[in-house]
């Protein structure tokens, strides 16, 4: 139960990103059934994955943004 629950959690938050990574394979296999293509499935894979490794990427770059900024507020305050 506890995994159904952090599954639950992590997919219904669109902060997490998770849910791109997970609905969009659901969606291809969906689509690759009703139209018995598995080229839907796979296209659903990638844009899953790539969606999850674009915000992963945004959210380190973000990071390492507020870092940066803080360390330069820091060096100005010590600066005075």
């Amino acid at each position: 139960y506890v995994c159904v629950f952090i599954f639950l959690i992590l997919t219904s938050f669109p902060f997490f990103h998770i849910s791109d990574f997970v609905n969009e394979p659901v969606k291809g296999f969906k689509k690759s059934f009703e139209e018995m293509d598995p080229s839907f499935a796979l296209s659903g894979v990638a844009r899953g994955t790539g969606s999850l490794a674009r915000h992963t990427v945004g959210g380190f770059v973000d990071s390492a943004a507020m870092l940066t900024e803080t360390a330069a507020k820091n060096m100005a305050v010590l600066t005075l």
